[in-house]
Formats: structure tokens, sequence, C-alpha cells
């Protein structure tokens, strides 16, 4: 089984950053982890901005994303977990595209972080395609997600200790889950 580590927050708050830096802790403790990055960024950075009003292309490809990590690894570090797809549907999608995107999401065994930053930074906008004030409306849509789901999440502050504190959180949701989940990977 591989743990799915999803990074929830406001655009700008830090996911991708926090992302990699989890990974890298957690391999330096011999865990088997990848970073999951964001495939509406790719998008971005390749100049097709149509493409993520489609969001049930973005969730195909950042569910595919993530499975094809699945089994081959201890731990996927995600800094687009695929619930964002609700947030960022057009209002006219179905209901049944919201009730698929919850699937997704609990398709996998996950450990979810809500992720603050309360320092004051600015916000920055390059690779990006909302502005500050978006942020965070959709921040709140993300809570209201949550809440709504009964998704459990760690609240987690972004701050110079956040990368020790979000691995300790995994470290102990991998001891209650019976150890480490590489012993139960056969490559063959």
């Amino acid at each position: 089984m591989t743990l799915v580590v999803n990074l929830l927050g406001r655009s700008g708050v830090g996911k991708s950053g926090l992302a990699g830096a989890i990974v890298g802790k957690l391999k330096a403790r011999h865990f088997l982890a990848e970073q999951v990055t964001e495939f509406a960024k790719s998008l971005i950075l390749d100049g097709n901005i149509a493409a993520l009003k489609n969001q049930s292309f973005v969730l195909g490809n950042q569910y595919h994303w993530v499975e094809r990590c699945i089994g081959k690894t201890d731990i996927v570090v995600t800094d687009s977990p695929t619930l964002l797809s609700s947030i960022y549907a057009p209002p006219e999608y179905p209901q049944s595209f919201h009730d698929f995107v919850l699937w997704t999401h609990h398709a996998h065994d996950c450990v979810n972080f809500f992720l603050r930053r309360n320092d004051g930074s600015a916000y920055q906008n390059e690779v990006r395609v909302h502005d500050e004030s978006d942020s965070y409306r959709r921040e709140k849509l993300i809570e209201q997600l949550l809440a709504k789901n009964n998704i459990p999440f760690i609240e987690l502050a972004v701050d110079a200790n956040c990368v020790d504190r979000a691995v300790e959180h995994i470290v102990a949701a991998i001891r209650e889950r019976g150890g480490y989940l590489t012993d139960l990977y056969d490559p063959t």
C-alpha cells in the first residue's frame, strides 16, 4: 500500500516547495518517496491556459500521475490533490463530476495537510492564472469542501519548521498502518 500525502491550500501558499522538501526529508530517512507535481502548472508553463478549463482533462492526468506510483513507492506527496479539480471546475459541471473527484480522493490511503501562511509574505503571480483575492476565495472553498465531505486533515502553518512537523505526521501515519510500506512491495 502506498500512502498519498495531499497538500491542500490556496494558490501561492507554498505547496510545491513544501512537497519537494518533504520528499527530500523522507528519502533521507530511507522511505521510498516520490513527488507528484501539479499537472495544471505544466499546462500553464506550456502556455495552454485553455486546457485548464477542462477539469476532466486535468483531473484525469493528475490522477494518472499519482496512480502510476501506487504500489511502487511508500509515499507519494502531491501539491495538487485531485480534490482541487472540484474547486477549479466550471460552475456548469454536473454533480457527478464532483462525486467522481471525491472517488479519486478516496481511492487512496491519504494524509491531508491544509496549509496556511501567516507570515505576510507577498503573493507571487508568476506561473499562476489566479490573482491573490481569487486565491483566498478558493482557500475558503477548499475548507468548505473538506468540511462538507468530512475529509480529515491536519492544519499546517507554513513556517521554518513545517517540513519537520509534516514528516513527523507522515511517519506516525505509517507506523499506525503497521510500519514501512516498502516491505509490502515485491518488484517481481
